[in-house]
């Protein structure tokens, strides 16, 4: 019986060994390197960092990070997207923030997995497809655009301002969707578990609730709704 108790120490002591081999911890040390990627209308950020987004004519990313962190991020575009991202098996421990920014011509899609941000000054396009899983963020401060798509699974947030025509929205979990200064004729809202939505509509509202979410919305519009659970839909009134 001694002896399997010793086999076992030393095969979590190899384990442990084996974990910590695999970690990387920042140096501290921040330095600043461009990646050379181009080709790109959508950018899905996994792991760990921030990224800014910058709308314009030209295309470029910047990384900024701890110097023997830098090697073990990775960007790269696969069918349009600029996936930024880091090395399989290894795990990061930065001291120092992880930046990244990246300038755009057009914007069609916005993801992040994880516990990343992302944060857009100014966009503007047709269609957006905005994806959020995990306790990341995502912010637009103004946006015009045709059509919005946004998906939310986990507790992440995302904030948006400006004005569209259409939004689709489905939140999982218990996210958060924060859209009071976001002008739109039409939303079709979904929400299943504690996820929160605030949007501000001015012709049609579909909101469905299974759970305990809640619905807030600004404007006047035709409602039509669905609830299952202790769920609630609530006018807000305009100040």
């Amino acid at each position: 019986m001694k002896r399997r108790y010793i086999v076992l120490a030393l095969l979590l002591l190899i384990i442990a060994l084996t974990a910590c081999d695999s970690t990387t911890r920042g140096s501290g040390n921040v330095i600043t390197e461009e990646r050379d990627v181009s080709g790109y209308d959508s950018i899905a950020l996994t792991g760990i960092g921030s990224v800014e987004i910058i709308q314009g004519d030209t295309e470029s990313v910047v990384v900024e990070a701890e110097d023997n962190i830098m090697p073990l991020l990775t960007a790269e575009v696969q069918d349009g997207t600029l996936i930024l991202s880091q090395e399989d098996n290894r795990i990061i421990n930065p001291t120092k923030p992880i930046k990244y920014t990246v300038q755009i011509i057009e914007v069609n899609g916005l993801s992040t997995t994880g516990s990343g941000d992302i944060n857009v000054a100014i966009l503007e396009t047709n269609t957006l497809n905005l994806d959020l899983s995990g306790s990341g963020s995502i912010n637009v401060i103004s946006m015009d655009a045709d059509s919005l798509t946004v998906n939310i699974s986990g507790s992440g947030q995302v904030e948006l301002s400006g004005q569209i025509n259409d939004q689709q929205l489905d939140i999982s979990g218990s996210g958060g969707f924060q859209a009071s200064d976001l002008a739109s004729k039409t939303a079709d809202i979904n929400v299943s578990g504690s996820g929160k939505a605030v949007v501000a509509v001015e012709d049609t509202l579909d909101a469905t609730i299974s759970g305990s979410g809640l619905v807030s919305y600004y404007g006047d519009p035709v409602v039509t709704s669905s609830l299952s659970g202790s769920g609630t839909i609530e006018q807000i009134e305009e100040e």
